[in-house]
């Protein structure tokens, strides 16, 4: 009589003597034989004819573990190019401030003011380019995708960046101004930047959203943030106009270049 469990068993120790060992790789090979078998199995087939196809169409150990390899990197990529991006972004000012911290040209608590909200503004930048690229890669299906995943992770990067921001930059005019708000345009535009991105964690922290709403809440938090960082310096220089021309170049680039990639790989 036909046994699951002792013919998973049995597949498992083949694909070890194989050479595929990793735990988590198999892991993830049983669930979806489990999924084809029950498939096989709803369209008719025989308990053991149906294990037996359903391992058959997983293929033999080798060319599995070079496909899992391969899908592991691109699961990895969108969080890992973004890592890259916010690294190239904030290990020059941390070496910056670090010199005007080291010549008394800065205090540190404005210090890491400056670092937390910066990086944290980056954050959010990056996280809105992921969530382009998520959906130039899915639009208008809604699939998951590594892409979003990484989104959501800079987001709430970004939401404690700038939170930290927040705070010291309070604790530092008060101290050095005599007053929590010297500057209300100033500490309103942190702090609705702030409450867009916290609404964004928030919002994508929860299933009862699609993936499409999850991924146009990073956007327009990430334009939220844009306009908090560039708006004040409108009409002063062309600062804002030639930082907001990159930003939404950067997006589009990384909606363009998605659609010409085509997804791979579903994310949870």
């Amino acid at each position: 009589m036909f046994n699951l469990e002792q013919s998973l068993a049995q597949w498992r120790r083949q694909m070890r003597d194989a050479g595929l060992t990793n735990p988590a790789t198999l892991d993830e090979l049983e669930s979806h034989l489990r999924e084809d078998f029950r498939r096989l199995l709803s369209r008719g087939e025989a308990e053991t004819r149906a294990f037996a196809l359903a391992a058959a169409q997983l293929g033999p150990p080798r060319p599995l573990q070079n496909e899992f390899q391969k899908l592991r990197l691109a699961r990895h990529r969108p969080l890992a190019i973004g890592s890259a991006l916010w690294l190239a972004a904030a290990l020059p000012l941390a070496i910056s401030l670090g010199s005007k911290l080291r010549f008394g040209l800065i205090v540190p608590l404005l210090a890491a003011h400056i670092f937390t909200l910066v990086t944290g503004y980056i954050a959010a930048f990056i996280a809105g380019a992921l969530a382009f690229w998520h959906a130039g890669q899915h639009w208008p299906s809604a699939r998951p995708s590594p892409a979003l995943s990484a989104s959501r992770f800079f987001n709430l990067m970004a939401a404690l960046l700038v939170l930290v921001a927040s705070c010291a930059g309070l604790v530092w005019v008060k101290s050095h101004l005599g007053s929590y708000f010297p500057s209300a345009v100033e500490q309103a535009k942190t702090f609705l930047a702030e409450l867009a991105l916290i609404a964004c964690v928030i919002l994508q922290s929860s299933r009862r959203f699609s993936l499409t709403t999850q991924a146009l809440a990073s956007v327009a938090a990430s334009l939220l943030v844009s306009l908090a960082w560039f708006l004040p310096y409108a009409f002063d220089s062309s600062f804002a106009f030639w930082a907001s021309a990159l930003f939404l170049a950067a997006n589009i680039a990384c909606y363009s270049l998605a659609r010409l990639s085509p997804p791979k790989l579903a994310a949870p």
